[in-house]
């Protein structure tokens, strides 16, 4: 027993090295993950407008992803101050570590890389329990604002409460809350947007809604790495009805495209946090 102890300390180095290993996972499944979204055909029939909205949109998601760190980073460190260089280090790599087969895998490589911060594993996954049941109503309100019509003025009421909740709620659960009320708000508004701007789509607002819908689908099927053809699959469904299919398939290329190029951003900066941190520490050494 003192002996696995041993290996699993942060001092030991394995930690870092699974660490490593998870993000590289997290690397290769994106990148098969961004091959399987069937570029080929779809560049044929949407124009480069759409695909440029795309990427700009992924971005924007890249940095969006930022609320959900300090939420998460403000639990484990009940009632004190965010350290965002830190928790862009350890849940950055994580974005990554859901790509890997089962999406439960970015809790792991939060686990190993806060053990190298000396953060506690039980609130390291407590905070992840927390942040997981956070989600679902956090996106459901959202879909619910653009269902019921309020469109960009609702959600910016939205993100303006998850903002106001965030920075002065007193319990770390209800600031954590507000993060993802704003995270949830803007990814809402950027599937608008998107949807709006790049897509053929009579009611946009609807349409993101279903998204969002399709989006808690795909994070509730662990087994999915990503929510990879769960969200697809539920967004064409519940959307074609009253859109049709090709604009509703186009939408779901889309919107991967842009969550995927956002979780590689987020993923690579987190990624060379800890490689810059590591470098630091050596040279001080």
């Amino acid at each position: 027993m003192e002996t696995i102890k041993a290996l699993f300390a942060p001092e030991s180095g394995l930690l870092r090295w699974l660490g490593y290993l998870l993000v590289l996972a997290g690397l290769v499944y994106c990148g098969l993950a961004l091959r399987a979204l069937g570029l080929e055909t779809l560049a044929q029939s949407l124009p480069p407008g759409a695909w440029i909205a795309a990427l700009l949109a992924g971005l924007v998601y890249g940095g969006m992803l930022c609320l959900l760190a300090f939420g998460w980073w403000g639990m484990v460190h009940e009632n004190e101050g965010c350290d965002p260089v830190v928790a862009l280090a350890i849940y950055g790599p994580a974005v990554l570590a859901k790509y890997a087969p089962g999406s439960v895998f970015q809790y792991g490589s939060r686990q190993l890389n806060g053990a190298l911060y000396g953060l506690s594993h039980k609130a390291m996954a407590k905070a992840s329990l927390v942040e997981a049941g956070l989600h679902i109503p956090a996106a459901l309100v959202s879909a619910a604002a653009l269902y019921s019509g309020g469109g960009i003025f609702g959600l910016g009421i939205l993100v303006a409460a998850g903002l106001a909740l965030a920075g002065f709620a007193k319990p770390d659960w209800a600031r954590a809350a507000g993060f993802q009320l704003a995270f949830f708000a803007l990814f809402a508004l950027a599937a608008l947007l998107l949807c709006s701007v790049a897509l053929p789509i009579a009611d946009p607002g609807h349409a993101s809604a279903m998204f969002l819908l399709a989006w808690v689908a795909g994070f509730l099927v662990p087994v999915a790495p990503g929510g990879i053809g769960v969200r697809e699959t539920v967004l064409l469904a519940l959307a074609t009805p009253t859109e049709g299919t090709a604009a509703i398939a186009a939408f779901a290329i889309l919107t991967r495209l842009a969550t995927t190029t956002g979780d590689a951003v987020m993923g690579l900066a987190g990624y060379g946090v800890l490689l810059s941190r590591r470098s630091n520490r050596q040279a001080s050494s």
